[in-house]
């Protein structure tokens, strides 16, 4: 009777210790992920509204394949003003599901050389 529960005992210990290895793996690979990278991409503001015109939301569209949503930080607020311009947003990229989210760190416009601003060629202002 004795042995049995000295059996018992170490099936025991020997079962929290597997438990205590498997947590403190899940742990180091939870640390040994990569920190999210920080990117630069450019793209067209597109704001996006309901028929009503109701706001819900700001978007990053680079190329026909490739838009981001992005996060309402206050960089990513900003860039409400920005509508219809080309930018250059520099931030986190997060993954979800198929969307494509970016949290904007920095920005700033993207002039296009040979682009006029409205005034004929040899006019002043």
């Amino acid at each position: 009777m004795r042995r049995q529960w000295y059996v018992l005992g170490l099936a025991g210990f020997m079962a929290l210790c597997g438990l205590a290895a498997g947590a403190r793996s899940a742990l180091a690979q939870k640390k040994d992920r990569a920190k999210p990278k920080e990117i630069t991409v450019t793209g067209i503001v597109e704001i996006v509204e309901d028929k009503d015109g109701t706001f819900h939301g700001i978007r990053l569209v680079v190329d026909q394949k490739t838009v981001y949503v992005v996060i309402p930080n206050k960089q990513g607020k900003a860039l409400k003003k920005l509508e219809g311009k080309k930018i250059q947003a520099t931030g986190i990229i997060a993954q979800r599901g198929k969307s494509r989210r970016l949290r904007v760190r920095t920005f700033e416009e993207v002039r296009e050389e040979g682009k006029d601003d409205g005034a004929e060629p040899g006019q002043e202002e």
